[in-house]
């Protein structure tokens, strides 16, 4: 079992050395403060610049947290900076480097960013804050993971923390019509075995069994990798993405699940029009009631109009020993300027971001928390399903890392080839081939 919920208040007497410092110099490589402290009330005043790319509701959640963090440090003001996801992920090696620039940022995961910025020296390495903190304590291995770069920026995976998550999580997974089932004599599934056999009962009813629209590289992944979190071997995934080595791309059940989707397309299990469809058109097929079956992200039927009562999540186990597993990660990573001048309250910030105040206002917010909280969502409705499949992943230690961290071009690559897979122009074989190439490509120019 992980280790779970620590106590995420700290006294303020706790220093592990020394009081507030300034960060080190940025000339590359790994970056550590000298010294770390939690004492962030006696630094006197003090200004953090904030960039993220909440947008909407997401924006009051934040607005939420930064009113809760100065409170608790009325010496501390946020200086928030809210732009596109596009806008910060362009821009922000740029932005790290001048000294001016933010000394808290929103990062993502992998190596087009966290491992970039790391090995750069443009973010600092957070191990001593972590064990000030107990960040480690606080997060399932799985979730450490997605967040570990060894300082030498060669491995993804391992090493040391450059970012925490926010309180907030996203998981790729199945949702469900609970009239359509019921309509066509199907029990909600509990196996994957089932999930397959109902496919076919829906089928032979006359109704579609799975909406999607495969119009977007990007979005025409979320199938495939979420059936490949179901088919394929969790120790693999994790090792292939993370370049632990000795795992081809066979081995993580990419190829298997690929063969998977073409096998429901032959069968006309898909939407009729798939393919001249955007992602939310697909959505929207789904939730008109019109097929029994949607992969997507946690949070998909927000601001849809659906009637959350009416449509119900699955969290399916792996068909072999029962564990709960899941595509998911945190849905915002934060990372500390190695440029701050007050690194120790902008840990302080991240540990508020984190805490678990923060993951039970996710839950009155309507977003997924990342941690097990007391905050209950209404019963029969989608939500409750994804914070209670959630919990089960996290108690089996079953994050899964998006798969297209592997490779800087690993995303594209696949996405492009669902798309041809689908329209029968392509085959698993060739996904594995092009997937393995872009993944060997990458790992030879990081050395």
């Amino acid at each position: 079992m992980v280790r779970l919920l620590a106590a995420l208040a700290v006294p303020l007497s706790l220093v592990v050395a020394g009081c507030a410092p300034k960060a080190a110099s940025t000339s590359g490589g790994d970056v550590q403060p000298s010294s770390v402290s939690s004492d962030v009330a006696s630094q006197g005043p003090v200004t953090l610049k904030f960039l993220d790319f909440e947008e909407g509701g997401d924006a009051d959640y934040i607005k939420k947290a930064i009113a809760g963090f100065e409170q608790q440090y009325p010496n501390v003001k946020i200086d928030r900076t809210e732009q596109s996801f596009d806008q910060v992920m362009s821009t922000l090696n740029l932005r790290l480097a001048d000294p001016s620039g933010p000394d808290v940022a929103t990062i993502n995961n992998g190596w087009q960013s966290m491992g970039t910025l790391s090995k750069a020296g443009l973010i600092l390495n957070l191990d001593k804050y972590a064990e000030l903190y107990g960040w480690r304590d606080q997060m399932s291995s799985t979730m450490q993971r997605q967040l570990e770069f060894t300082p030498d920026g060669k491995k993804m995976g391992e090493g040391s923390l450059y970012g925490t998550p926010g309180a907030r999580l996203t998981t790729v997974g199945l949702y469900y019509n609970k009239k359509l089932l019921k309509d066509a004599g199907v029990a909600v599934p509990t196996t994957y075995a089932e999930f397959e056999a109902a496919l076919a009962t829906v089928k032979s009813k006359g109704e579609t069994p799975i909406a999607l629209g495969t119009q977007e590289k990007t979005y025409a992944t979320n199938p495939l990798f979420a059936v490949q979190s179901l088919l394929g071997q969790p120790k693999a995934i994790n090792d292939f993405v993370y370049g632990a080595g000795g795992t081809t791309l066979e081995q993580t059940g990419l190829g298997t699940a690929a063969a998977k989707l073409s096998e429901w397309q032959k069968d006309g299990y898909l939407n009729p029009g798939y393919n001249g469809l955007d992602f939310d058109g697909g959505k929207k097929v789904f939730t008109d009631g019109k097929a029994a079956f949607h992969f997507d992200y946690s949070g998909a039927l927000v601001g849809t109009g659906a009637d959350a009562s009416e449509f119900g999540r699955l969290q399916l186990p792996q068909p072999e020993g029962g564990a709960q597993t899941s595509v998911g990660a945190a849905s915002a990573v934060f990372g500390i300027s190695a440029k701050t001048q007050h690194p120790d309250a902008a840990a302080a910030f991240l540990n508020y971001l984190s805490s678990q105040p923060m993951n039970e206002l996710a839950v009155e917010s309507g977003y997924l928390p990342i941690r097990p909280v007391t905050t209950q969502p209404k019963a029969g409705t989608v939500f409750a399903d994804e914070v209670s499949g959630a919990a089960a992943v996290t108690a089996d230690d079953g994050f899964l890392p998006f798969f297209d961290w592997a490779s800087p071009e690993m995303l594209d690559v696949i996405g492009g080839q669902v798309q041809l897979i689908l329209a029968g122009r392509s085959t698993p074989e060739t996904l594995v081939t092009d997937g393995q190439k872009s993944y060997d490509d990458a790992a030879a120019k990081r050395g």
